[in-house]
């Protein structure tokens, strides 16, 4: 047989019957504060960035490994070094040459660290010309050394311009012109979600405030139960 719905009341009392459902208050809304949830990640992301070609340059330069990066002023010192003693053993004697070779050596690669490759380049051609035409004498070698080294080196910079010439902020009050690259940038950066707003609602019940964490919009008025618990909103304006 099917449930009997309902119940037997009293006869002549008007109370409810037992299972009846209660009547709903309709409460007014006070105070509505909305909030978002909110919440951070770290996550990996790519960005496009601008960059100056003189910045690039400078960057793949010091990518590279050390010895690379110093082959010039190293190959320069070791040629520097092989041309001190050379010149020490053809303008000295024999003992003077055993006796001064390191010095002379350690003259000569300081000397090939500075002016470079091109410049000891320059500078034994310059010392060969000032031998020929100084009759063999050693201040003419030394200043056609000295001379050759200079034109060696000014040549081999306008070749290849060293580093500190990429450098920025080369003073003066023109601003330099530059080029500007795109360059793509990758990287771990904080990502932000929000999810669906809550809203916190302070309401009258029966004489007294109360306040809850609602998931929806409240309204101007709220249905509660008989106890005072939330129901949903009411739907409907109050005056």
């Amino acid at each position: 047989m099917m449930p009997i719905l309902g119940c037997l009341c009293a006869f002549g009392t008007g109370s409810a019957c037992a299972g009846e459902p209660e009547q709903s208050v309709v409460a007014p809304v006070l105070f509505v504060y909305a909030t978002l949830g909110h919440q951070q990640k770290v996550a990996e992301a790519c960005w496009q960035t601008l960059v100056t070609e003189r910045q690039m340059m400078l960057r793949e330069e010091q990518a590279q490994p050390w010895l690379l990066r110093n082959a010039v002023p190293l190959i320069g010192t070791a040629m520097g070094a092989m041309g001190g003693s050379y010149l020490l053993r053809r303008h000295a004697s024999a003992l003077n040459a055993r006796r001064f070779l390191v010095p002379a050596m350690l003259g000569g690669g300081l000397f090939g660290f500075v002016f470079g490759p091109a410049g000891v380049v320059g500078g034994f051609a310059g010392g060969l010309i000032g031998d020929y035409f100084g009759k063999h004498k050693f201040p003419a070698v030394l200043g056609g050394g000295l001379a050759g080294a200079a034109i060696g080196k000014a040549a081999w910079d306008m070749v290849f311009p060293p580093a500190a010439l990429l450098e920025e902020g080369g003073g003066g009050d023109e601003l330099p012109l530059e080029t500007f690259l795109r360059e793509k940038t990758c990287g771990a950066v904080l990502e932000s979600e929000y999810g669906a707003p809550h809203y916190r609602v302070t309401y009258r019940f029966d004489g007294d405030e109360y306040t809850t964490d609602l998931p929806y919009d409240p309204g101007e008025a709220l249905l509660l139960d008989a106890s005072g618990q939330v129901q949903g909103p009411a739907r409907m304006r109050i005056e």
